[in-house]
């Protein structure tokens, strides 16, 4: 379940600093669209790490 935490919280920040960037430049919605998906990407990648360390120490 910490995962899944962590997923949609790194999606959610990262996707925050774009709404912010969105509001400080007027260029809605560019920045959020764009570092939502940096967020998804990066949160599929927590979870990707996450997911194979647990295999790593299976191995040795």
């Amino acid at each position: 379940m910490a995962v899944g935490i962590q997923m949609v919280v790194v999606t959610a920040v990262i996707a925050a600093i774009g709404w912010w960037l969105d509001k400080k430049t007027g260029r809605e919605p560019l920045f959020l669209i764009l570092f939502f998906f940096i967020g998804a990407f990066g949160g599929i990648a927590v979870v990707w790490r996450s997911l194979n360390d647990g295999n790593e120490s299976k191995r040795h």
